[in-house]
């Protein structure tokens, strides 16, 4: 609440976070762009049948809109999104749940990540880990990453098939 008091909000919390959802889901309708080399990657891993998960704290409401926006929901064999249950990254939960429902074992799987709490989470679960930074995460801590590249247009299935 410390954003509240910062700023002089005096509206109820709840109602602060809906209107931000609902502009939110405004800014993804009317037309979002993926990173460069995300489409040719998921075209790349989808001719080579290689599972693809997605895991985010993000709503799993907004992954979907996200995900449907893009046109790409069908390349996605699991997502995974926030639960009461399951605690946020850092902890390695929802990468764990991801690779559960992949039917994979966490040791073959490649995270690509752009946060610094993404990649300890992936790291805690024993996955490998791409770190793609980011304008907003390019000051973060990538080192437990095994590869960091500086766009998603690097990685190739040599690169996967190397780590």
């Amino acid at each position: 609440h410390t954003f509240m008091k910062k700023h002089n909000l005096i509206e109820d919390i709840h109602i602060v976070q809906q209107k931000r959802r609902k502009i939110f889901e405004e800014i993804i309708k009317e037309g979002i762009v993926p990173m460069q080399g995300f489409t040719q990657l998921i075209k790349l891993l989808t001719q080579k049948n290689i599972k693809i998960g997605l895991a985010s704290n993000r709503r799993y409401e907004h992954i979907i809109l996200i995900l449907e926006q893009l046109n790409i929901k069908e390349h996605f064999w699991a997502i995974v999104g926030p639960s009461e249950k399951r605690k946020h990254k850092p902890a390695p939960d929802i990468y764990l749940d991801t690779a559960k429902e992949l039917k994979v074992s966490p040791q073959d799987c490649i995270v690509i990540e752009d946060s610094e709490t993404g990649i300890l989470s992936a790291h805690s679960a024993g996955m490998k880990i791409i770190a793609v930074p980011n304008p907003y995460t390019n000051h973060h801590d990538f080192s437990k990453a095994d590869k960091i590249v500086s766009s998603l247009s690097d990685i190739n299935l040599s690169l996967l098939q190397n780590l």
